[in-house]
């Protein structure tokens, strides 16, 4: 369970940096913000995806 729960926390803390860093870039128009913040919302469904993963993977052990 504490690898579960450790897992969980790393991809929150990614989702929470990754939406961080898309705000301060949310104010640009310019062609390289527009391209960082396309990056950053690829990583933040990436986390958000681990964040599910992991939390299955709990579900399951849970039911022990």
């Amino acid at each position: 369970k504490e690898v579960c729960r450790s897992s969980i926390k790393s991809a929150v803390d990614r989702g929470t940096e990754c939406k961080y860093k898309a705000q301060s870039y949310g104010g640009r128009v310019d062609h390289d913000g527009q391209s960082e913040a396309r990056r950053l919302h690829g990583e933040l469904c990436s986390a958000l995806g681990d964040v599910a993963k992991a939390m299955k993977r709990c579900a399951y052990l849970s039911d022990d």
